[in-house]
């Protein structure tokens, strides 16, 4: 068995046992023999000197002799001495084993209750444990206490276990005594039980005083307490099984009620309102749209967590954490949401667009486009001051496809989806179109002077590839003015080049292609030039269109290259219509323009209008088909520089 044993004076001061250990007999033996010598050096006689410094002048006693310093200004020189060498030599030493052991303390009142002051006629103990003190309390504690000695740093005064004291633990007259355990002072005395008891008995009393009894109703239970209940009281209802409390009356007191125990049962009719609900229902059900979410006040961090849903008309909402640095939106009270999206589709209104072109929606929609739903659904009036760029496998769909090349067909009072500009909006594209996109049902209205340049509708860039993207059933309106911006004018649909630098297909931007796309059922009106087709835009279909109103001459025009890497090749038209295509310069109008190398391109079962020339190929675009119908050309009809080409005029003649 292992363990610290005590001290001799630990245990002559009343210090417990530690680990089961008692003093080894050595350690007994060896305070005894000190003890023993101090009673012997008293015998041969105990000189007394008022200070050291009169102490340490009188060398003129036997070795051994004992000495005690009794009124030092210095209190720890207050103590015994043993002389050191023969008389008339040597000098006096300290003998802290004989130094005192009880010390009694004066309290003067200097100090408050909890933070008592202390003064010592005797020099203190240096050690641990190295005495007992005694102390009286002049004032009650009202919590944790400390004590100063001799205006030392004060120590905390806890229980003999170790634990601060209690208000009232000390009273007013009080004798404590203590130990100093190095860290704290330690009481060995205990507080006082009177007190003790009397708290006891005071609280019996005041419970008795309030707590009736059980009885089987109201009218027994006043009865009992004399006909008149102090505020307060309280008695148990043995019919109901309920405690109840006088105010004046008798009532019921609240229960604790276990979490899902509340039963429909229990809640009387049109008991609770809304205020009275928990705010997780408010956030369920009094929101009917995305506006009044972003304007409501109430929804915020102090009732409201991250990960909390919110639930509308409109949608559905997830609360973010408040430092998240990029929320889909903001509440008025400062609350962050995300979009929770049904399955794999959103709706733009669920981003809070304005719907109604009071207010720019660019960055509200390409949010939703970009929120990772493959389908991003509207039937909103939408201001587009920016630009939509499509991500690759997303499409944009308007929800009321009534009719064909745009939502709510010719003359509809059916109001659809729109994509709108005007002139306090920016230059450039309204949408980019990328590989595997799709945009349906959905106007774009470019009703701005200029700043189409680029396409109101472009199908990747000179850099970036676009494949087998589809756009139908849309209509795309221009301002019929002529784009002054640039040198290309205002296009509807723009399929950029790409690898217009070099040969081989490779200019440094890589094998850049407009490859496999779909245009069907679209309109095209009131603007330059309708479709423009640039080098690298291969195998495209456009399906069913209408181009009409086209100011700048060229209705589809497929751009040239300046080698036969860089071709436009394999384009498709079936279902084409084009009427009032012209021009400010009068008779320079073309319906369709073919320059070098637009080789083996078809265009199938067209019919057009035109104030001017309605096909001119180039000489070294080869082996294009085009088959309908060219009526009022002002000018010839016809002119193929190249003579490899075919026109198939459905009316009769074939050249």
């Amino acid at each position: 068995m292992t363990g610290t044993a005590l001290t001799p004076e630990q245990v002559w001061l009343g210090k417990p046992v530690v680990d089961g250990h008692m003093p080894k007999p050595d350690e007994i033996i060896r305070i005894l023999n000190i003890i023993v010598n101090g009673i012997e050096g008293v015998q041969g006689g105990l000189v007394a000197f008022d200070t050291k410094a009169n102490m340490d002048a009188d060398l003129a006693h036997d070795a051994g002799t004992l000495a005690l310093v009794y009124n030092d200004a210095t209190i720890a020189n207050r103590t015994f001495y043993r002389k050191v060498g023969a008389s008339g030599l040597g000098s006096w030493a300290s003998i802290p084993t004989l130094a005192n052991k009880f010390i009694p303390l004066t309290n003067a009142g200097a100090g408050t209750g909890d933070a008592i002051q202390l003064t010592s006629e005797l020099a203190l103990p240096a050690n641990a444990y190295g005495g007992k003190f005694l102390a009286e309390i002049t004032d009650a504690n009202t919590g944790a206490v400390t004590i100063s000695i001799n205006g030392e740093t004060p120590k905390p005064l806890v229980t003999n276990t170790g634990t601060a004291l209690a208000q009232d633990y000390l009273e007013v007259g009080m004798a404590i005594e203590f130990v100093d355990d190095g860290a704290s002072y330690r009481l060995t005395s205990d507080v006082a039980s009177a007190a003790i008891q009397a708290g006891a008995e005071a609280a019996l009393a005041s419970f008795n005083e309030k707590y009736i009894g059980a009885y089987a109703d109201n009218t027994a239970a006043t009865a009992a307490a004399g006909g008149s209940p102090i505020t307060g009281a309280l008695y148990w209802n043995t019919t109901d099984s309920a405690m109840k409390a006088w105010d004046g009356a008798w009532q019921n007191l609240g229960a604790i009620i276990a979490d899902g125990s509340v039963t429909t049962a229990k809640i009387a009719d049109e008991a609770v309102t809304l205020a009275k609900l928990d705010m997780a229902l408010y956030r369920a059900v009094g929101l009917a749209t995305v506006a009044e979410v972003i304007a409501d006040t109430q929804l915020d961090y102090t009732n409201t967590n991250a990960g909390d849903r919110i639930r509308t008309d409109q949608g559905r909402f997830e609360a973010v954490a408040s430092g998240d640095a990029d929320p889909d939106l903001t509440t008025a009270g400062g609350l962050k949401i995300n979009v929770l999206r049904f399955g794999n589709t959103v709706d733009v209104t669920q981003y809070g667009t304005a719907n109604d072109r009071s207010a720019d929606d660019t960055v509200k929609i390409q949010r939703a486009l970009d929120s990772g739903a493959s389908i991003v659904t509207t039937d909103g009036n939408h201001r587009v001051d920016g630009t939509i760029t499509m991500p690759e496998g997303v499409s944009f769909v308007g929800k009321r496809h009534s009719g064909m090349y745009f939502p709510g067909g010719p003359g509809s009072a059916i109001q659809g989806a729109m994509l709108y500009k005007d002139n306090s909006s920016a230059a450039g594209s309204t949408l980019v179109m990328s590989s595997a996109s799709g945009f349906s049902g959905i106007d774009i209205h470019h009703n701005r002077d200029g700043g189409g340049n680029d396409g109101i509708v472009r199908f990747g860039d000179e850099t970036v590839s676009c494949w087998n993207a589809e756009f139908k059933n849309a209509r795309i309106t221009g301002k019929v003015m002529r784009d002054q911006t640039g040198v290309n004018t205002c296009l509807g649909i723009h399929f950029p080049a790409g690898n217009t630098a070099g040969v081989g297909g490779d200019n440094g931007n890589g094998d850049i292609q407009k490859y496999g796309n779909n245009i069907s059922d679209y309109m095209i009106s009131d603007i330059d030039q309708g479709i423009v087709l640039g080098v690298n835009c291969n195998a495209n279909t456009f399906n069913n269109g209408r181009i009409r109103n086209i100011i700048q001459g060229k209705g589809i025009q497929f751009a040239g290259g300046s080698h036969p890497d860089q071709a436009c090749l394999e384009n498709k038209f079936t279902g084409l219509i084009c009427w009032n295509i012209g021009s400010l310069a009068d008779g320079a109008a073309a319906v369709f323009t073919l320059g070098a190398y637009a080789d083996l391109n078809r265009i199938d079962s067209f019919s057009t209008e035109c104030n001017g020339t309605f096909i001119v190929i180039s000489a070294q675009a080869d082996n294009n088909v085009l088959i309908g119908t060219p009526n009022e050309a002002q000018n010839n009809a016809w002119v193929d520089n190249s003579g490899t080409n075919t026109l198939i005029d459905t009316q009769g003649v074939t050249t």
